[in-house]
């Protein structure tokens, strides 16, 4: 495995859930994964040795998701502009142990672990991918009155709440 420039900071791996693996061959290669926060964090198989797989770990927006999978934008533009200035590495054994962990800065990921620049989504985009990429977002006006009764009903379900006054209107919020 290439040496990597960076800090040894732990990072959470256990308080993230797999959504979709969204390349795989012989196993994951690139997967999506999510945080309790709802932010979500791409894991980038790049390199691996007798005893660990090396994962490049960065958190995304969907909408820059949604992009590369519809095949606008490149996985290494994903990549070298992810939601944070840097990436994390991580070595993992085949009991997904951490074995090693970096805090890395953009300008210091080893050219050999970024993919191509024709590296564009080029795979079955199936129902799980779709689903998971889903940016869409809904506005809905609801009376003040009714807004906490509304906002319970949303969060039992697991859904992100964005109250704002719309156009300044204050008998409503728009969710």
């Amino acid at each position: 495995m290439k040496k990597i420039k960076g800090f040894s900071i732990p990072f959470d791996i256990k308080g993230l859930k797999w959504k979709v693996d969204l390349i795989e061959y012989n196993g994951p290669l690139l997967s999506l994964y999510y945080n309790k926060k709802g932010d979500y964090y791409l894991f980038y198989w790049t390199d691996s040795d007798d005893e660990c797989n090396k994962w490049m770990i960065l958190r995304v927006d969907l909408n820059t998701l949604r992009k590369y999978i519809d095949g606008e934008i490149t996985l290494r533009q994903v990549i070298l502009e992810p939601a944070d200035n840097f990436v994390w590495f991580i070595d993992l054994d085949s009991n997904m142990n951490v074995k090693n962990t970096l805090c890395v800065s953009m300008e210091d990921i080893p050219q050999g672990y970024l993919p191509s620049t024709d590296s564009y989504f080029d795979f079955e985009k199936n129902k799980d991918i779709l689903e998971a990429v889903n940016t869409d977002t809904y506005e809905l006006d609801i009376p003040v009155s009714d807004r906490s009764k509304f906002s319970e009903i949303i969060s039992k379900m697991g859904w992100k709440i964005s109250a704002r006054i719309h156009n300044g209107i204050s008998k409503t919020a728009v969710f």
